[in-house]
């Protein structure tokens, strides 16, 4: 059994989104490395999350960078095998076809559950906030609204359109300028619209459940984003160290965070570690609490993710906008050909097996064009079954696509693109055959349809 074969497109798609990522987090280790201020920026983890979600994009998107229909890998030669299908061959399909419904299940299921569970936190996170008073004290000078709870909980921002402000009881015994210097934290995660990020990259967590490197880029973020607004805040307040230092270890000392929803940008959260905190006291405790260079960082993180979407741009064909493939105005791919068999005809060179084509009989060397404009997937000898010999293999409007097989020539490649009636290539005798003819296939939704429909025949 042909492992590939386990994984239909949807099953190559998550392959993929988890191999990226595994990639891009592999590089951003690199980078910490050489550059640790450059992935101690909250920045560059929301584009490194951003881009690792590349493999998910619509394959319509990407006009003939969809994956060869699995009709035509599974069954290769099934318009010429003259092979009975065996019982093994059966039970091998069958169960194919069971791990793939079972894959899906799993998958869907579990993204269904971490959507249950984000609203349900988010259904939380407003009760909480509901229930909670308007914070009046003469101490805090903002117009921002802060709100108090009862609750032993760290200082967080929570809201997606109007964020709030929620510190404990507990906070308001600290002295005046570590609460101002908490309260301008918090001011700074809205300032850097840190709450809906951190919204959003939950939702994106929790539907990439399985997929642990994602969830360990969440991770790196929120660790950076705390880091950052850190800087900010002692930027404005160079002489506060201490004091700031002082306030990341009494908001440990007066809160308990034992669990956490993942939706708010916290002060001191449950989710970080006891390095987490040491390193940020050690940075407030620095001296080189203002980046000075924060532009060059921006600017290297702007070109790297340049040249990964240059990179992945590069491999796709240029974006066109094709016509509808349309019944009855396809063109004939070759001119002034015998019909030697047609659709669905029975014979006993394929051992009794309704034909799933067109055969053009025509000598060697007889043009062959595009039925429809398109994109070339395949144009070679060698990606689908040897019995195709030449193939070309063209995406259409509609996730239609044309198969051209037993080629001797071919005159274009995978990536270009055509228009209809444009030469592709020449008849031949490639491939299983009884001699020189173009066998033409159209497929839709993965399956095989009678070409017929489409050509002016």
């Amino acid at each position: 059994m042909d492992a590939l074969s386990l994984f239909n497109g949807f099953g190559a798609k998550i392959v993929l989104f988890v191999c990226w990522s595994a990639l891009l987090y592999g590089v951003a280790v690199i980078l910490h490395h050489f550059y640790p201020q450059l992935t101690q920026w909250a920045r560059f983890w929301q584009a490194w999350i951003l881009l690792s979600l590349v493999p998910l994009v619509p394959i319509s998107f990407w006009h003939g960078a969809g994956l060869i229909p699995q009709v035509l890998i599974d069954s290769g030669a099934s318009h010429h095998h003259a092979q009975k299908q065996t019982v093994s061959d059966f039970s091998e399909l069958v169960f194919i076809n069971y791990f793939n419904d079972m894959v899906l299940s799993i998958l869907v299921f579990g993204m269904l559950l971490g959507v249950v569970k984000f609203v349900i936190s988010l259904i939380k996170s407003y009760r909480l906030v509901k229930n909670t008073a308007r914070f009046n004290d003469d101490r805090i000078n903002t117009t921002t609204d802060i709100r108090v709870t009862d609750q032993h909980i760290s200082p967080f921002v929570f809201g997606f359109f109007k964020p709030r402000i929620i510190i404990s009881k507990q906070v308001l015994s600290m002295p005046t300028s570590q609460l101002n210097l908490l309260i301008q934290h918090e001011l700074t995660h809205i300032k850097n619209r840190d709450p809906q990020a951190v919204i959003l990259v939950r939702l994106i967590a929790c539907l990439s459940w399985f997929n642990p490197f994602v969830r360990h880029m969440e991770q790196r973020f929120l660790q950076a984003m705390e880091l950052d607004c850190d800087r900010q805040v002692l930027a404005h307040n160079p002489t506060q160290q201490l004091d700031y230092a002082q306030a990341l270890v009494a908001c440990l000392k007066l809160t308990n965070n034992t669990q956490d929803s993942g939706l708010h940008a916290y002060f001191s959260g449950a989710r970080f570690q006891k390095q987490d905190f040491e390193q940020r006291i050690r940075a407030a405790m620095s001296c080189e609490v203002i980046r000075k260079n924060i532009k060059y960082y921006q600017l290297a993180l702007m070109g790297l993710v340049s040249i990964m979407f240059t990179s992945i741009l590069a491999a796709q064909p240029m974006v066109v906008q094709l016509d509808d493939v349309k019944p009855q105005q396809g063109m004939i791919p070759v001119s002034n050909a015998r019909i030697s068999s047609d659709y669905d005809e029975v014979n006993s060179f394929r051992s009794k097996k309704p034909h799933k084509g067109i055969d053009f009989a025509a000598s060697t060397g007889t043009d062959i064009v595009a039925s429809f404009s398109g994109v070339i997937k395949v144009a070679d000898g060698s990606t689908l079954h040897r019995n195709y010999g030449n193939v070309i293999l063209i995406e259409h409007q509609g996730n239609i696509q044309s198969l051209y097989a037993h080629l001797d020539t071919i005159n274009v490649k995978a990536g270009d693109v055509v228009t209809a009636g444009q030469k592709i290539g020449t008849v031949g005798a490639t491939g299983r055959v009884t001699g020189p003819h173009l066998h033409f296939e159209m497929l839709s939704q993965e399956h095989r349809i009678n070409p017929r429909i489409y050509l002016k025949l």
